[in-house]
């Protein structure tokens, strides 16, 4: 792929295809031009970060399907004229044919449902004469569908053509799954994700997991998530049934969050898998400012989140973070003179107080029925992603590439979340990305032990990360289990060597080497 790097304005972008796709720091935008040379870890990285230019990941599912029961694919359409075509083309190129396509026309006025039924006989078009938002559309495809999956899908994607088929042999593989979020990378910049599940913070509004980082392999294993990404998700039927419906009074924003938390809430998991990957027509940023139509819904929402599903605990102090961060931002609107968006969070809070007494009733059909603490599901909320630049793209600098894409001096945790039967990563970081080899200098690389101590606890040490080895012990869950089974697989690097001993694994990599998932272990 040809590539060439710009200045403009003063600042770098990559140019590739005659796109612009990245900003760079003028270190890097001078080693790409030939004029500047970096360290060896430095230029390892910007290599092969130009190599993947040539190919977007990805990533073979290994897991086979049982069964090939009928999928369910809901989409909403709101004047989708300029995608419906891209999206509803790779929904009928798909590899699994087992499917019906379900479209909810939300009032649209652009001709588009038109174009639909001319060019698309075999989707089913359901008309409910208003727009019904996200939720409510979403619940009305429902209820029309017949398959034993739901698979709800933006129509601004296009999605690979194994997509579905990975989706469901994912799905059939963890039947504890409740909702598994798909891998949404940019459509425009198709090496930079979008969503690999969201998250939702105790402070600020919630998040896209990973959205702008650039895609170099630290996203090819199946995570546990937050919440999933209700912009291409599969859910068992029965598991809809159970869990109920998207929460029609929030409209559209943290709906998906909001019953991603109840399936938590009820002891399913929320995943997100690598093996089916969509592309979503979407900018690059999270910094355009947004209507006072969006700054409204987020803010009552939110609030309506917090009050429905958490402890009385984490109640107390998320939403005193959030009632104070409202406070301080319409401040800081009076200041500014932005009286509309002083409006909109009034507009806010006086529709979440008229709503308070069908949110109370909803908090106390949630709480009866948990069987999960938010500290469990806290613990799976993931850090604030790459800033875009000035001129909203993503940056690839060497702090950026130090803070993210390498974790040599992050603390790494292990999950706290492993059961007996369950498939977990070795390693967890706070910021998934590159693992380096920090020592590799020297020559000693890193190795990693994986054993239970006579206690029977399973603890992880890493050796050669930091000055000293480091330990960590997961809580009382795991004290029963006695042994452990390595399933490694290196994506292909065969340098590294894994030696098995009893109830111990110890994995060594090489100097100078960098991967992110070290494989899995599974506790039986």
């Amino acid at each position: 792929m040809k590539y060439q790097v710009e200045k403009r304005k003063g600042k770098h972008f990559l140019v590739v295809a005659g796109k612009v796709t990245f900003e760079l720091d003028e270190s890097i935008a001078e080693y790409i031009r030939g004029n500047r040379k970096l360290s060896d870890d430095l230029r390892s990285f910007v290599d092969n970060f130009l190599l993947s230019l040539d190919c977007p990941k990805k990533v073979n599912c290994p897991y086979e399907l049982k069964s090939k029961p009928l999928v369910s694919v809901i989409l909403i359409n709101y004047n989708g004229k300029e995608y419906n075509e891209i999206c509803l083309d790779s929904l009928f190129g798909q590899s699994y044919k087992n499917t019906e396509i379900i479209m909810v026309n939300n009032l649209s006025m652009d001709g588009s449902i038109d174009i639909v039924k001319k060019k698309y006989p075999k989707v089913k078009i359901i008309d409910p004469g208003e727009n019904t938002g996200f939720a409510k559309g979403n619940n009305i495809g429902v209820s029309h569908a017949k398959g034993e999956y739901l698979l709800i899908v933006n129509n601004d994607t296009e999605l690979e053509k194994d997509a579905i088929k990975d989706w469901v042999a994912v799905a059939q593989t963890f039947p504890n799954a409740g909702a598994i979020a798909g891998k949404m990378m940019f459509y425009n910049n198709r090496n930079v994700i979008n969503s690999f599940g969201n998250t939702v913070f105790a402070n600020g509004w919630g998040s896209d997991n990973y959205i702008n980082h650039l895609d170099v392999g630290q996203f090819d294993k199946i995570q546990r998530v937050f919440s999933a990404c209700f912009g291409a998700v599969l859910i068992k039927k029965s598991v809809w049934e159970k869990i109920g419906p998207l929460d029609e009074s929030m409209f559209m924003y943290y709906e998906d969050s909001d019953w991603s938390y109840r399936a938590r809430l009820a002891g399913y998991d929320i995943l997100a898998t690598p093996y089916s990957i969509i592309y979503h027509m979407f900018g690059a940023s999270t910094s355009q400012r947004i209507s006072q139509f969006k700054l409204k819904s987020v803010v009552r929402n939110r609030l309506m989140w917090a009050f429905q599903n958490l402890s009385k605990g984490y109640l107390r102090i998320i939403c005193r973070n959030y009632v104070w961060e409202d406070i301080r931002n319409v401040v800081k609107a009076f200041k500014r003179m932005q009286l509309k968006d002083v409006g909109a969070y009034v507009g806010a809070y006086l529709s979440f107080a008229t709503n308070l007494f069908s949110v109370i009733n909803k908090r106390l059909h949630i709480q009866k029925s948990r069987k999960v603490s938010d500290q469990e599901i806290w613990a799976l909320s993931v850090p604030l992603n790459i800033e875009v630049s000035a001129a909203e793209y993503p940056k690839i600098t060497v702090h950026n590439i130090r803070r993210y894409y390498w974790n040599s001096r992050n603390r790494i945790k292990a999950p706290n979340w492993i059961l007996p039967g369950d498939s977990a990563w070795t390693i967890w970081n706070d910021n998934p990305g590159f693992l380096v080899s920090a020592d590799g200098a020297g020559g000693r690389g890193i190795s990693y032990d994986v054993f239970f101590d006579k206690e029977g606890t399973y603890k992880m040490s890493v050796n050669g990360l930091f000055q000293k080895g480091v330990e960590f012990a997961i809580n009382d869950l795991c004290y029963k289990t006695k042994q452990v089974e390595a399933d490694i697989a290196w994506l292909n690097l065969g340098s590294v060597k894994v030696e098995r001993g009893q109830n111990k694994v110890r994995v060594v990599l090489p100097p100078n080497f960098a991967v992110n998932y070290l494989g899995e272990i599974r506790f039986v």
